[in-house]
Order: structure tokens, then C-alpha cells, then sequence
């Protein structure tokens, strides 16, 4: 089903509803996001915002309401199907392997299930490097995660979310994990 008169929007929520047992998470929350927009959710902790960002990403399936993208009605199973729409999340919790360096943490998604077919590491550091530039992190693509601040961590989560084809990126509280002057000097 297509919304002809919502086309402008790379991202609509109609009236989505989300229920726990005995907590209603989100009650017909609806929200509309145009190409090169940026839009933030405020509320307080308990409010719904990342129980949102998990109803679109498919992590779990709204009661009610319709998401479309494109103008385009879509039903978003799991978080795979997201990345296939261009729908990309950073999530707050960091999901970074301490035993590989930046640039395969960067590209995790591309080498993992491999099923022992050799990764290019060449080309992974080659294209870690405009990533990192663009997070405006000056660090090796080579470096060792366990080496690196939280700061740096994070923008490491930022860097892989822009590696895929993302038209969308979603930041779930990308800096509470921070102290209050890292927070700022990663702005």
C-alpha cells in the first residue's frame, strides 16, 4: 500500500501502539521525517523513545499502527529487513569485539558468517579511513579497540552505522553512556 500524499517522507509512523504486560509503551505515536531532516525525541527515561526506535527497526512488532517508508507500507519483522529498507541504529549499549581493530569492527556485518572465506583487511582499512574522517576520529583504522576511550568507542558505533547504505540513521541516546565533557567534545 503506498500513501501518495506522504511520498515527501522518507519515514512516516501512524498511530503505532506498543503494549507490555501491563505497560502501555507507546500509545499512538505518530511522526513524519522528510530527506536531510533531523528530529530528536524528548521524554524522560520510560517515555517510549527507545521501545520507538526498536518498533521500527523490527526488534519488536507494534499492536497497532503502520510504518511506511517512501510512502511505501511496510511491515519490519527484524532488524535485518530495517538495514535492507536503509534504516540504520546506533544503539546506547556499545556492540564493539575488544579482539578486532576499528576498521573490522567498522565492517562486522560485512565479514561475519563468512564461513571461512578470507576477508580483505586491505580494503576494509582503505575504507575504514573516510569513515573515521567523517566521524572526525583521528585514529588508525588498525588500532586496537581496547585501546580507545568511550568517546571514541561510540563514534566507532557511529562510523558503522554510516558504512552500510543507511538513508535513515537512528541514534538511541548515543552519548548517555558518556560523562558530560566527553559527551560534548565528541559533538
Amino acid at each position: 500500500m503506498t500513501k501518495n500524499d506522504n511520498m515527501q517522507y522518507v519515514l512516516e509512523l501512524d498511530r503505532i501502539t506498543k503494549i507490555f504486560p501491563g505497560v502501555k509503551a507507546l500509545d499512538g505515536v505518530s511522526l513524519k521525517l522528510k530527506a536531510g531532516e533531523v528530529l530528536a525525541l524528548v521524554g524522560e527515561n520510560g517515555a517510549g523513545k527507545s521501545t520507538l526506535i526498536n518498533c521500527i527497526t523490527g526488534v519488536v512488532s507494534p499492536e497497532e499502527g503502520e510504518i511506511y517508508v517512501n510512502g511505501h507500507a511496510v511491515q519490519i519483522k527484524n532488524p535485518q529487513a530495517s538495514a535492507q529498507l536503509g534504516i540504520t541504529v546506533v544503539h546506547q549499549e556499545r556492540n564493539l569485539i575488544p579482539t578486532f581493530d576499528v576498521a573490522e569492527n567498522i565492517f562486522f556485518d560485512r565479514i561475519s558468517g563468512r564461513g571461512g572465506r578470507l576477508v580483505n583487511r586491505a580494503w576494509m582499512h582503505k575504507n575504514a579511513a573516510p569513515l573515521l574522517k567523517r566521524v572526525r576520529l583521528d585514529i588508525s583504522p588498525e588500532a586496537s579497540i581496547e585501546d580507545l576511550s568511550s568517546a571514541q568507542k561510540q563514534l566507532i558505533e557511529i562510523a558503522r552505522a554510516l558504512s552500510g547504505d543507511a538513508k535513515i540513521l537512528l541514534l538511541d541516546e548515543p552519548t548517555a553512556s558518556l560523562d558530560p565533557a566527553t559527551a560534548r567534545d565528541i559533538r
